[in-house]
């Protein structure tokens, strides 16, 4: 909450008086912000895992070679095996890899949620502030004018 706060000051600060406004201060608070850019990161992981996942695994090359003892013959045999799994791993592997990835999706999704509310909150009270500065100002040059007449 302090680290928002203390970027929507810097926002204010920053920026104009005019220009500030709550929506931008929101879109520059998630497009900045560590923690969800992280979180990015683990939805491009899972998506990367998901590709990866429900694929047999690679050929394996076998080579033997068998020398004849009463000779300068020998024997050379050159082979592929490939495995492929009689249950439906595979399938069940790409099936877990999509529900990670829809919860690591969620997961953003959610957490820039709450990131955009506190936004909002500390916007709305960061221009409360400001508002109430500059009625207190007002009021106070409204008051040295009538004390003046």
């Amino acid at each position: 909450m302090f680290r928002i706060l203390l970027l929507l000051t810097f926002c204010a600060t920053s920026l104009h008086a005019g220009t500030f406004t709550i929506e931008g201060a929101i879109a520059r608070a998630v497009r900045s912000n560590p923690d969800l850019a992280a979180a990015r990161w683990s939805i491009e992981q899972a998506r990367g895992r998901l590709l990866q996942s429900g694929r047999p695994e690679n050929p394996s090359l076998e080579a033997e070679l068998k020398p004849n003892v009463r000779g300068r013959e020998f024997s050379l045999s050159l082979g592929f095996t490939q495995k492929y799994p009689r249950t439906h791993r595979l399938y069940l592997e790409r099936a877990v890899s999509q529900a990670e990835l829809t919860a690591a999706e969620a997961e953003v999704s959610n957490a820039a949620r709450l990131l955009r509310a506190e936004v909002r909150t500390a916007a709305v009270k960061l221009l409360t502030v400001q508002a109430r500065r500059a009625l207190k100002e007002q009021q106070r040059k409204n008051s040295a004018e009538l004390a003046a007449d």
